[in-house]
């Protein structure tokens, strides 16, 4: 659609009306006629002459154009991002007290395990799903648990740790806290902390009766020095079938070893399906 002009009345050199005709460039509107709210502005392409990003201010009385000015009150020291500032991307825009700076912004390298013991509000806290602390526990707890595997293992009357001699198996979890050795028959700990022993047998006596004495103790090997921790005594009369024999213990322990040890009054020989179980629980 084509552009048109408004039409206006033409006055003679006596001010009478002598005819029609069309606008023209310059002419006005009296604001007593009509009151556009814009008083002063005649064309914004020419009188005002706009640029790119000005605004439309109205001064009181008459509008023009302004270009959008920040408060240098909030940016004190900010005048050019790109120069003065270099940013790199990534960057932050950072108030320091008086002037603006770009900064980088740092992410944690690779988090250690997360620790909790004494926490304090300056504390960082870290942490990796695998591996938590809480109070010198790892989360979840280690474990260690062994198993007889078949009837080979030592028939003695003199005393012995719990699998000595049988074909055996294990498992367990974070053996860099709990490890079964095989070869000494007992649990290493590697650190101290409560701890949970449970020893479940099936075993055969050579005479009836037999007095099977178990126990848990500390140790630093079979005839060495020995810390008993907990025993219990358990009469068999009939050397014919296989005997449970049962001793469960929870206690403080320092990083040592630690087994079960069985004593009987007549030799006596572990069975397939005994189990020893070592857990850390605090």
């Amino acid at each position: 659609m084509a552009d048109v002009k408004p039409l206006k009345i033409e006055y003679d050199g006596d001010g009478t009306p002598s005819g029609i005709g069309e606008f023209q460039s310059g002419d006005t509107i009296e604001t007593a006629i009509v009151d556009l709210a814009l008083p002063g502005l005649t064309d914004v392409n020419s009188s005002l002459s706009p640029t790119t990003g000005d605004s439309l201010v109205f001064g009181g009385s008459t509008w023009s154009t302004s270009a959008i000015a920040h408060p240098s009150e909030a940016l004190s020291g900010l005048t050019d991002v790109s120069s003065t500032l270099s940013p790199s991307t990534g960057d932050s825009l950072v108030y320091t007290g008086s002037i603006w700076s770009s900064s980088s912004v740092t992410h944690p390298a690779t988090p250690d395990p997360l620790t909790i013991g004494t926490l304090y509000a300056t504390t960082a806290l870290s942490a990796a799903p695998s591996s938590i602390t809480v109070s010198s526990c790892p989360v979840p707890p280690p474990w260690s648990f062994t198993e007889v595997t078949a009837d080979d293992g030592t028939n003695s009357a003199s005393p012995y740790y719990f699998a000595s001699g049988s074909t055996q198996a294990k498992t367990e979890i974070d053996a860099g806290h709990i490890t079964w050795d095989s070869t000494n028959s007992y649990f290493t700990l590697a650190n101290a902390g409560w701890y949970e022993f449970e020893m479940q047998g099936s075993v055969i006596v050579a005479s009836s009766p037999t007095t099977i004495t178990t126990s848990i103790v500390q140790t630093d090997g079979l005839g060495g020095t020995e810390v008993e921790k907990i025993d219990k005594a358990q009469v068999v009369r009939t050397n014919i079938d296989p005997h449970d024999i049962m001793i469960k213990w929870v206690g403080y322990c320092a990083a040592a070893s630690f087994t079960c040890k069985i004593d009987g009054t007549a030799a006596v020989v572990m069975q397939k399906g005994s189990t020893f179980t070592c857990k850390r629980i605090n």
